[in-house]
């Protein structure tokens, strides 16, 4: 009997192990994952803070005992993987409930270990209270913190999604909070004319922003954290979130042999095989292939990791099947500021040499005289040579409905002029009669070559 072993059980590594055993039965598949929990949903985590008597617990939508059964996965968690011998197709672990070692041998193997949040040795950062919310053990500790502490301040240091949408949280559980963003400006790669209205929305509801503003350390007391110090003011508070992104956690590949690639993710090709023969990587430790830039990428998403799973299951249990790649299409919310992006920014644009024009429209997310109805920006970014879209950023209400049909017409290589021409769906208290998709499209129509405008649709 063959054996799989899937080194990181979470997204993309439940995804693999799954995959390959439905399609071969008789594989042995084992799963060690070093945290208490396989399978769930760490994007939820935010959200799971609003209910206090729900636990974070609920996040997983599988138990190791559920893959044990149902499945006939071998997943255990606990389990720390202290190195992959590639030429022996051995593994070893430590369980870190009993201390026990073991040695797996395995015949094919997925790597998928994920990423960590990045923390900075700055002094003070051990104090209790300065957390992050990168996994589940995360999710737990800052659940609790916020229950045994009840903090009445939060800063958080980080002006991206994650930390934008814990603003979003924080402020609804009546916490004080402060964003601390080191660069000029919060929503780092975004458009400037998408970030201001979050930055109104922001401030509108009672968030302080410190841009270019660089942290330096902690102060505490009894081992408590009380203040951000910075290299402009200091910032008393109760709790402190770290949310300035995260690594692929891929110290046991380096020390295989496996490659990193240049954005410092193991390196992997459309099948997802790593350079060393019966060995894929999947998730969050892996660059992507990037459809509009045509090269790899890290951009660690839980669509993405799921996907690349997938793939790499199949793949390993004998199949060649080429992931198609991403956009990078995200939402998040944030203080009634819904924000959403796909394809590439102006700036990744003119990086990669693509001659782009960008058009903009203001409009509103239902139809004139429906009452509540709420404004909507929209960027679109197109070639300006044949009008091909190629990016596009939202703000307002609605953006998550217009957000997938614009990353639909990206990945069909569609051009502003095929985007004008899609018969969407209409009704006042969904959408004016002409979406603002249609809208946006028709004028960026207006700011490409019309000599080059090709509509690969239109008969």
């Amino acid at each position: 009997m063959s054996t799989l072993l899937v080194v990181g059980g979470v997204a993309a590594g439940m995804s693999a192990a799954s995959k390959a055993k439905r399609l071969d039965p008789s594989l042995n598949v084992i799963a060690l994952e070093k945290s208490p929990y396989v399978s769930y949903g760490a994007c939820g985590m935010p959200y799971n803070l609003l209910r206090p008597d729900d636990p974070m617990e609920s996040m997983v939508v599988i138990t190791p005992q559920q893959f044990r059964a149902k499945r006939g996965i071998d997943a255990r968690t606990n389990m720390e993987v202290l190195e992959i011998d590639a030429h022996n197709h051995t593994v070893k672990a430590k369980n870190l409930v009993s201390g026990e070692l073991s040695t797996f041998q395995w015949d094919s193997l997925v790597y998928s270990t994920g990423a960590h949040s990045i923390k900075p040795a700055w002094p003070g950062i051990e104090l209790e209270g300065v957390l992050t919310l990168r996994d589940l053990v995360d999710g737990k500790a800052v659940k609790d913190y916020l229950a045994r502490k009840a903090p009445k301040r939060a800063a958080i240091i980080g002006g991206g999604y994650i930390g934008l949408e814990m603003a979003d949280v924080f402020t609804e559980l009546g916490i004080e909070v402060t964003v601390i963003e080191k660069l000029p400006s919060i929503m780092p790669g975004w458009e400037p004319e998408i970030v201001k209205p979050v930055h109104v929305a922001l401030e509108k509801g009672g968030v302080t922003l410190l841009e270019g503003v660089t942290v330096t350390g902690f102060e505490g007391s009894n081992g408590q954290v009380k203040a951000v110090l910075t290299d402009g003011p200091t910032i008393p508070t109760d709790v402190v979130l770290v949310a300035i992104g995260v690594r692929p956690t891929v110290d046991l590949a380096v020390n295989a042999g496996i490659k990193l690639g240049p954005t410092g993710a193991v390196a992997v090709d459309r099948e997802m095989r790593t350079n060393i023969p019966g060995i894929w990587a999947a998730g969050d430790c892996a660059e992507q292939w990037h459809r509009v830039l045509q090269r790899p990428a890290y951009v660690p998403l839980g669509t993405n990791a799921n996907k690349q799973g997938r793939i790499a299951g199949e793949n390993a249990v004998g199949g060649h099947v080429a992931w198609e790649g991403m956009i990078g299409t995200s939402v998040f919310k944030t203080l009634g500021a819904d924000a959403a992006r796909t394809g590439i920014s102006r700036a990744e644009a003119k990086d990669a040499g693509i001659d782009v024009a960008v058009s903009m429209i203001d409009a509103f997310d239902q139809a004139h005289g429906m009452p509540g109805r709420k404004p909507m920006r929209v960027i679109l970014i197109s070639r300006k040579d044949n009008g091909q879209l190629l990016g596009a950023q939202l703000v307002g209400a609605g953006v998550a409905k217009r957000v997938d049909i614009l990353a639909t017409a990206i990945w069909a290589e569609m051009t502003v002029k095929d985007v004008g021409n899609l018969d969407l769906a209409y009704a006042p208290p969904f959408s004016p009669v002409w979406d603002p998709v249609i809208v946006a499209a028709n004028i960026a129509e207006k700011d490409v070559d019309p000599n080059g405008l090709e509509c690969r649709f239109c008969k």
